[in-house]
């Protein structure tokens, strides 16, 4: 399965510009890899980049996923995960949960504020990985279809890939 690693740098200029002074954490420091799925060979085909075009589109959506953001990669640092998100501040929940291959899996979600979202899948098949798989501005409490179909459909082939993962690095990331 091919994966495209993504720094805070570039995952942040998906997003806004970056002021000059920004700390950024240095990828020597992740014990966690951060990526996202393309849906072709180019890093801005994939599902997580076009969400972020078209849902964080004003600067209050921007800044609450640039907030969720800073604290996956912050937490990227740390052997567990996911612990290190729940001292973060920001609440992180269990989105949508479905059965596979005899097990019961997670899509997890960031919620900065009461409509934004980031959606993510930590995965620990031989490597430790972030899939970064959506961001949304949510209408309802539930998680809608639209985000836990494709999630989960992703999900899958994450699952199904074993930790067989190509990694591959993109060099110019920011918005045209």
């Amino acid at each position: 399965m091919k994966v495209f690693r993504i720094n805070q740098q570039q995952a942040y200029e998906l997003v806004a510009k970056i002021p000059p002074g920004t700390q950024l954490i240095s990828a020597i420091k992740q014990k966690w890899e951060v990526v996202v799925i393309p849906s072709d060979p180019k890093f801005l085909s994939g599902r997580f980049p076009k969400t972020i075009t078209k849902y964080v589109d004003d600067s209050q959506k921007k800044s609450a996923i640039l907030r969720c953001l800073s604290e996956i990669y912050a937490a990227s640092c740390e052997e567990n995960f996911l612990a290190a998100i729940e001292q973060s501040g920001i609440a992180c929940k269990p989105a949508h949960t479905f059965k596979f291959e005899g097990g019961t899996h997670r899509l997890l979600e960031l919620k900065p504020n009461k409509k934004d979202r980031l959606y993510f899948y930590p995965a620990r098949d031989g490597r430790k990985v972030i899939f970064l798989l959506m961001a949304f501005h949510k209408k309802d409490q539930q998680t809608p279809d639209e985000v836990s179909g494709p999630c989960e459909e992703e999900i899958k082939k994450i699952l199904r890939s074993r930790g067989n993962f190509e990694f591959n690095e993109e060099k110019n990331v920011a918005k045209k």
